[in-house]
Order: C-alpha cells, then sequence, then structure tokens
C-alpha cells in the first residue's frame, strides 16, 4: 500500500512538472507576440515583414534602375576660344610690316573637332586706307614651302581695314588636322613704295612656348614670317573650335528656370546700345589670365536667367555686322564685336544672377564700334541716324519674341556707353548734350507702352580719359550734367570706378577684360535704384 501511495506521488509530481514546462513555453511565444497577438499571428506578421522587406529592396533596385536610366549619356557640342595674342602680359608692342615680298602665318594643330570661325586683328597704323591682303588655309605637312605649294583648301580677299575680321568656314571644312594660316599683301601697289608698306600688321607681343595657357598647347601654335619659323612673335588673331563632348544628364527632364517672371506678371527688358565699348572688344582669352578658372568658366558657360539678343558691328568702311543673334540666348562671353570677345552684358548678367537669382530678364543689345550720336545716332537728322533706326527695330524684335513667349515686356532701363566718337572736336562734344536729351525722350516716348510705372530708366557711363579722345572731359561732364536732369537719369564715372583702357592688348580705345566686366557690374549696380 505504501509502494502503491508512493508511485502516485511521483506520478502526479511528473505531471505537474510537464504541466509547468509547457505553461513557460506558452508564455514564452505570447512574450514574443505583438501586444493583443497570439502566438499564430506573431509568426504571420514576420512572414509579412519579410515578404514586405523583399518588395522594398525590389522598389529600391527598380529607383536604381532608374536613376541609372536618367543618367543618360548624350553629346554637346563646346565651344573654345583659341587665341594666336600674347599670353606673356608684357606692356611692349610689336608692329610687323607686311610687305609685298613677305607673309605672315601660323601654323596649329586641331586635336580634334571643328573650326567654325577664325579670327584676325589687322590693323592700318597710320590711319584706314584702303587696303586689301589675301588670306590662304593649306593643310599643313610640317613644311612651310611645300605646304604653301598645295592648293589651299580655303582662300579670301580681304578688301577693306578693319581692327577685326572674321572669317567663317563650312561645315566639316576644317576638322581634325594640321593647317597653315598665311596672310599676305595684295595691294594697291602704289602704297608699297620702296618695299615699305603703308599698311602693317600688329603683332601682339611676343608669346613664349611656356607662357601660353598649358591647355593651349596641344593645338602646336607656331609663327612664321617670310617662310621661316618664328618663336617670338605671331598674328594676333584665333579660332573658334567646336567638339563633341559626351555628358551625362542628372535629369530626364531639367527643371527650367527661365521661366520665372517678376511677380507683377511682367518680363523685365533691358536695352543696352553705344558704340564699341558696349559692342564689347575685351578678348575672353585675356579675360582668362585675369580672372580664378572658377568664374571665367562661369562667365563661358553663361546665365540662364539673363537672356540676350544682340547686333554687333563696326562703322569701318560703312556700318556692317559682324556678330548677330536674332533669337534670345543665354548671357556669356563671346556675345561682342566677334565671338571672341565680349562686352558689359557679361558683368551684367554675373550682377542679376547673384542680386536676383530667382528672376529672368531680356537683353536686347544693338551697339556698333565707331558711332557716334552726332554721326549715326542723330534723333534731329533723317540722314544720320541709322544706327538709332535699327536699334529701334532691334528692340521690336525682341519685344514680339518676349510678347510671343506669353510674357508682357516691360522696358526698365535704357544702358548708354557712348561718346568716344562724339569727343574727338569740340564741336561735336558741344552739341551732345540736346542730342542726347532728345535721344532718351524718342525713346521713352516710342516705349511708353512697355515702361513700368515710375518710367524708363536712363543709365550712361564716361568715356575713358585714356588720352585717345580730345574732348573726353568735355563730354563727360556733358553726361553728369545731364543726370541730374531727372531722378530717372544715372551716369557711371567710369574713370572714378577705376575702368582702365591701358593694360591689356596695347588697346587705348577700349576696356580691359576686368574692366568690361565691372562696367557691366555698375550697370547692375544702377538697375537696383529702379528694380528694388
Amino acid at each position: 500500500m505504501k509502494k502503491l501511495t508512493k508511485g502516485l506521488c511521483l506520478l502526479l509530481c511528473l505531471v505537474f512538472l510537464m504541466t509547468l514546462v509547457i505553461s513557460c513555453n506558452s508564455a514564452s511565444d505570447e512574450n514574443d507576440a505583438a501586444p493583443g497577438t497570439t502566438a499564430k499571428d506573431s509568426t504571420n506578421e514576420t512572414t509579412e515583414t519579410a515578404v514586405e522587406d523583399q518588395e522594398n529592396e525590389n522598389d529600391s533596385e527598380s529607383e536604381t534602375e532608374t536613376q541609372e536610366e536618367i543618367k543618360e549619356t548624350h553629346t554637346e557640342i563646346k565651344k573654345s576660344v583659341i587665341s594666336f595674342a600674347d599670353y606673356s602680359r608684357s606692356s611692349s608692342r610689336t608692329y610687323l610690316d607686311l610687305m609685298k615680298d613677305k607673309e605672315i602665318a601660323v601654323s596649329f594643330t586641331i586635336p580634334d573637332g571643328e573650326i567654325k570661325e577664325m579670327y584676325l586683328n589687322l590693323t592700318d597704323i597710320n590711319g584706314f586706307v584702303d587696303c586689301c591682303f589675301d588670306v590662304n588655309l593649306y593643310t599643313f605637312n610640317g613644311r612651310y614651302e611645300s605646304s604653301v605649294a598645295s592648293e589651299p583648301i580655303y582662300s579670301e580677299q580681304i578688301t577693306s581695314t578693319m581692327r577685326t575680321y572674321t572669317i567663317t568656314f563650312d561645315d566639316g571644312l576644317v576638322t581634325k588636322g594640321e593647317y597653315l594660316l598665311v596672310v599676305s599683301y595684295a595691294g594697291p601697289d602704289e602704297i608699297a613704295e620702296d618695299d615699305e608698306l603703308h599698311y602693317k600688321v600688329v603683332v601682339d607681343n611676343c608669346w613664349q612656348p611656356k607662357t601660353y595657357p598649358e591647355e593651349f598647347k596641344q593645338y602646336s601654335l607656331k609663327s612664321y614670317i617670310k617662310g621661316k619659323a618664328n618663336k617670338k612673335t605671331s598674328i594676333c588673331g584665333g579660332f573658334l573650335i567646336e567638339q563633341a563632348v559626351e555628358v551625362a544628364d542628372e535629369t530626364i527632364v531639367a527643371p527650367d528656370n527661365t521661366e520665372n517672371i517678376f511677380s507683377d506678371g511682367s518680363a523685365k527688358v533691358i536695352l543696352l546700345g553705344g558704340q564699341s565699348n558696349a559692342t564689347g572688344s575685351s578678348l575672353s582669352s585675356l579675360l582668362m589670365n585675369n580672372v580664378s578658372d572658377e568664374e571665367y568658366q562661369e562667365y563661358l558657360n553663361g546665365y540662364s536667367n539673363v537672356k540676350i539678343l544682340y547686333t554687333s558691328g563696326s562703322t569701318s568702311g560703312g556700318i556692317h555686322y559682324r556678330n548677330v543673334v536674332d533669337t534670345f540666348q543665354d548671357t556669356k562671353l563671346g556675345q561682342g564685336y566677334t565671338q571672341a570677345s565680349f562686352g558689359p552684358e557679361v558683368g551684367l548678367a554675373a550682377f542679376l544672377n547673384e542680386t536676383y537669382p530667382d528672376e529672368t530678364f531680356y537683353i536686347i543689345k544693338y551697339a556698333i564700334g565707331g558711332s557716334g550720336l552726332y554721326a549715326h545716332w542723330n534723333p534731329t537728322d533723317s540722314e544720320r541716324n541709322q544706327c538709332l533706326t535699327e536699334f529701334m527695330e532691334k528692340v521690336d524684335l525682341g519685344l514680339s519674341l518676349i510678347e510671343d513667349l506669353g510674357y508682357d515686356p516691360q522696358i526698365v532701363a535704357f544702358l548708354w556707353m557712348q561718346g568716344e566718337a562724339d569727343a574727338s572736336t569740340v564741336y561735336r562734344a558741344n552739341e551732345y548734350f540736346e542730342l542726347q536729351k532728345q535721344l532718351v525722350e524718342q525713346i521713352r516716348d516710342e516705349y511708353a507702352f512697355y515702361a513700368p510705372t515710375n518710367g524708363i530708366a536712363f543709365i550712361d557711363a564716361t568715356i575713358s580719359n585714356s588720352g585717345m579722345w580730345a574732348s573726353w572731359y568735355l563730354l563727360n561732364d556733358i553726361k553728369l550734367r545731364y543726370s541730374l536732369e531727372s531722378d530717372m537719369n544715372f551716369c557711371i564715372d567710369t574713370n572714378a570706378n577705376g575702368l582702365t583702357t591701358l593694360y591689356e592688348n596695347n588697346d587705348p580705345a577700349h576696356y580691359d577684360s576686368t574692366s568690361m566686366i565691372l562696367l557691366g557690374r555698375l550697370f547692375g549696380q544702377e538697375l537696383t535704384n529702379v528694380l528694388e
């Protein structure tokens, strides 16, 4: 009986222990599950979470693939201006006589891309004359004599004298390869008595192989005088090369910030007129030597929120046009007298981009080098107002294009960089005040419909005191006096602001490259008086 009782007790203890173990396991499962769920529910949730994680991972991979698709590679055209000019920053000046039996030439290599334009700086140092010269482009085989003995791939005879002459090539004519450009005198004979020429080619100092930018060495620039290699001098000129480069897009559809306009629904328009320092004869190649790489690249790339439409030309040999664009494009280097030069629009665009980064401006520029207020912009004489007439035609075109975009153009200011031609004589300088007054009144009357409430501002600039203009002081005094006639008249004192013409390119008539940038910025600063 005792044995039976003892066995039952042991059996009960085992049952109790088994029950306790089962109970503990059950509690553990419940603790592992989320509050309010059973162990079974927890198991299901774990499975669903794993599936969701896998889906997220798949989505992530899909997004990554999409991003890869977005970063497509496409081809863009990169434009570079390669200059034959000086890189030693010397202030000396050298002239080369271009005599009947002498040729001036430069050889160069195009490693890739295509030349669209070449430009030459050709100046008669004793006054403008009717002189002509031949320009021939040859395939270069490394030897001068045998290269010029072959047929040129391009020939042109230039019959008028001007500071810069631009040659435009047909597509595909000048591509990868080695070339030789030869400039030679072509008459008239009576100028070249005793083997001396009235006409000379300006040679822009001396460049040494170690002084011009490293990236230019690939072009192997070398000059020749009378068929002999000359490492000390080169023709002042250059070429515009286009190269196809691959660029990766970060987005399929790039955001377009050029659609922004001012809060009143208008598109702000800036008119720019004048002569050569409005046209822009400052060289981009010289600017590159005087600003940081980052700043130069910014000017080269341009400003998408400051658009420009322009006509640039000269009165040399009658009014002719060298650089014309009839559709709005980003403001950047190369919109001056030629694609190798620039005007105040670049510094102006940089200032507007910094000061009003979320707004878009439209510049309409018409500027002709050598043009005078008396002789070409005269509002009182129909025979002397060709520039004024064509300026307004350009303005009309620009306004029409802006309206076609669906905007209401509003002319906020008329910028004026002119006066050198009229400062050549006391008579024309004395006529300047009344002519400028009538010019501004005519512009304001003509475009009153497009004027803001406070009217169109007139922002003038004085001319340089370089000594090129006999009556510069008288004319500048007139400009400053006229600025006091109205609260909407302004005048920038360029000399007081330190703008110079004497330190680059041996060209006292035109502003140095950094001074041209500053001129544009000064125009921008004056604009804030009417924009804010």
